[in-house]
C-alpha cells in the first residue's frame, strides 16, 4: 500500500508543480512521471529513516509527505536546469 500512495502523490505532486512553474515548456505528463519517480525515492529514503521495518508495503503519513515534497523538488530543479527541455 505504501508504494502504492507514493506513486498517485507523486504523480500528483508532479502534475501540479509542473503547472506551477513556469520556466521552459509545460510537459505535465512528463512531469507528472518524474514526480512519481521522486516520490519512490523520496518515500522509500524516509521509510528507511524513521526505521520503518517494511517502507514499501506499509501506509505511513509521514513518508507521503516527505514522498510528495521530494516529487515537487524534483520536478523544480528539472525544471531550472534543463528549461527548454521535457524532464522525460
Amino acid at each position: 500500500m505504501g508504494i502504492l500512495s507514493w506513486i498517485i502523490g507523486g504523480l500528483f505532486a508532479g502534475w501540479i508543480a509542473g503547472g506551477a512553474i513556469r520556466k521552459g515548456k509545460p510537459d505535465l505528463f512528463a512531469d507528472a512521471l518524474l514526480g512519481a519517480f521522486g516520490a519512490m525515492i523520496g518515500g522509500y529514503v524516509s521509510g528507511v529513516a524513521f526505521g520503518m521495518v517494511d517502507p514499501i508495503s506499509v501506509f505511513n503519513l509521514s513518508t507521503l509527505m516527505v514522498a510528495f515534497w521530494v516529487s515537487v523538488v524534483m520536478v523544480a530543479v528539472v525544471r531550472v536546469y534543463h528549461p527548454g527541455h521535457s524532464p522525460a
